[in-house]
């Protein structure tokens, strides 16, 4: 007897191939991990170097920078100095907003601490700077 006779023809073939799908999906995940990275962070700040700490929380509702040539970026936007205090106000709604500092290690301490006291004059309660461990090499854009 043949193996394709009438019978086996007539019932239905409930295999389904999953190599291609998994392809895909490992494709689209290639794609995140390689684009994510690019896209974190657009402004160049060489950040300053220091001791590594425990980071506890990793939760922030905005970003403050400043670049070397004292521009200022409040998320990636640039703003001018005396507006940050009033952006920050707008955002800083229950009084829960969370700020990381951003500041190249070109900058004087002077605008860094400016831009602190402004940061507090808003209402914002909770900042901290992020600083990369002495090892590590400087943020590419």
């Amino acid at each position: 007897m043949s193996q394709f006779d009438s019978d086996s023809e007539s019932s239905a073939i409930s295999e389904i191939n999953l190599t291609p799908l998994v392809d895909v999906i490992f494709t689209i995940l290639v794609v995140f991990l390689v684009s994510i990275p690019l896209l974190t962070n657009v402004i160049t700040v060489n950040l300053p170097k220091t001791a590594p700490t425990d980071a506890s929380q990793k939760v922030s509702d905005m970003r403050v920078s400043i670049a070397a040539n004292g521009d200022l970026f409040l998320n990636q936007v640039k703003i001018a100095s005396n507006m940050l205090e009033t952006e920050l106000r707008k955002h800083n709604v229950g009084g829960q907003l969370r700020v990381e500092i951003l500041a190249d290690e070109a900058v004087a301490y002077r605008e860094v601490a400016r831009t602190m006291v402004q940061i507090r004059r808003a209402g914002v309660e909770k900042f901290t700077f992020v600083v990369l461990p002495e090892h590590a090499q400087s943020i590419a854009p």
